[in-house]
């Protein structure tokens, strides 16, 4: 599967009425730069997040294993089913989308190709999953 923005619209339409667009995201940025440290390029360096967790896959295109990391940072951090998650990429261009978690599993799939660097936060519980692009998974919760 490739990267590209067709991909957040087969999330929308899978989705349904579940997955919403936020108007403005700015308490969602601000909370992920007020809560970790951050690279300048806008990725987590996750060497300096006490508890952090990491799970690497094959690939981007191995779909068992990317839920199994999925599954398992999901773990780590205490996320719920019907817990709303809010996703949005390090390419601003895009918009913030809130949906439960999951939904967020049924379409993770396309949700990590539309654009390298997807992260997977909950506001409510204070906890943040980020996948890169080269094939890793990392998550924490903020104490």
């Amino acid at each position: 599967m490739n990267y590209g923005y067709d991909n957040l619209k087969v999330v929308m339409e899978q989705g349904g009425d579940v997955v919403k667009v936020l108007e403005d995201d700015s308490h969602v940025v601000n909370w992920v730069k007020n809560s970790f440290p951050l690279y300048e390029e806008g990725s987590i360096n996750w060497t300096m997040v006490p508890f952090a967790k990491t799970a690497s896959v094959s690939s981007h295109e191995n779909s068992r294993e990317i839920d199994a990391a999925f599954e398992c940072m999901v773990e780590h951090v205490g996320g719920y089913e019907g817990e709303e998650v809010l996703v949005f990429w390090r390419d601003r261009n895009l918009p913030t989308i809130s949906m439960p978690l999951w939904a967020c599993r049924e379409t993770l799939r396309w949700l990590l190709h539309v654009s390298p660097g997807t992260f997977v936060i909950s506001l409510d519980r204070k906890w943040c999953l980020e996948a890169d692009f080269h094939d890793h998974f990392y998550g924490a919760r903020v104490e």
